[in-house]
């Protein structure tokens, strides 16, 4: 939180959130998967679901996301707070997002 709390660009602290929430949601998978993991591998079969082991699924999928987002963090960061860069945030398909610098002279 200290990385988020310090960068004064708002595009920082939304990429810190989705980064939080993706890793909240990575976790609580992980806790169901092994928790329930006996029950849902039999229970989820006999009403036609497969059972995708969320484990394997969603906590891995979710963490590489997390760290994926938690990357843009440190990058907006070290762009705008340090090298004062003016910067454009795009996103790929409405979910990986990418940076690039719209202005090689820093701003003021």
């Amino acid at each position: 939180a200290t990385v988020s709390s310090q960068c004064r660009d708002q595009r920082c602290e939304q990429l810190f959130d989705r980064c939080y929430w993706i890793w909240i949601f990575s976790i609580v998978f992980w806790f169901i998967d092994n928790v329930f993991c006996d029950l849902l591998s039999r229970d989820l079969v006999a009403f036609h679901v497969p059972y995708l082991n969320y484990h394997g699924t969603v906590w891995h999928i979710g963490s590489c996301m997390g760290i994926y987002y938690f990357f843009h963090v440190l990058l907006v960061y070290m762009l705008v707070e340090h090298h004062k860069l003016n910067i454009t945030m795009h996103r790929f398909a409405l979910v990986f997002p990418y940076i690039s610098v719209t202005e090689l002279s820093k701003k003021n």
